[in-house]
């Protein structure tokens, strides 16, 4: 084998394996930004009547301790911390009650049934009470779909 032969045999393996690690990086990435261990996240909202209702992934295969995870989408939404969506307050104000369907992918939408659903509602009739600044007066229902 002559010289000029090895320099490119090695260059064929030098750029296989970059190839190689290239692919696994991402690969790695665009699973990390899916569902490994990623927070949950508002893909949509429609507001009627003081009622909003929510579409949100759990960007997880599954979900162990529904109530916590009730407890964590319900502080996203009064804090309106989610990545991809912010709820508009500026004119209407903050929602009166919450309607939130839960899916575990964002490809799940529209796909398959919601894994939950959690209803976050007045404890009773109130006139001015929101979200936001009354959560003693609200009361968290977890629906299993």
């Amino acid at each position: 084998m002559t010289k000029s032969n090895k320099v490119m045999t090695r260059a064929a393996l030098v750029l296989i394996v970059a190839g190689m690690f290239s692919l696994l990086a991402v690969l790695i990435c665009s699973r990390m930004g899916t569902d490994a261990g990623a927070a949950p996240d508002a893909v949509s909202s429609t507001l009627a009547g003081g009622r909003c209702s929510l579409i949100v992934i759990a960007n997880s295969d599954g979900i162990g301790d529904k109530e916590a995870f009730a407890g964590e989408v319900i502080r996203m939404c009064r804090d309106n911390s989610f990545r991809s969506l912010r709820l508009s307050t500026d004119i209407d104000g903050w929602p009166e009650e919450l309607c939130i369907t839960v899916y575990l992918h964002r490809a799940d939408i529209g796909k398959g049934d919601p894994v939950m659903k959690i209803i976050y509602e007045p404890l009773e009739a109130c006139g001015d009470c929101n979200i936001r600044d009354d959560p003693e007066k609200y009361r968290v229902r977890i629906e299993e779909v």
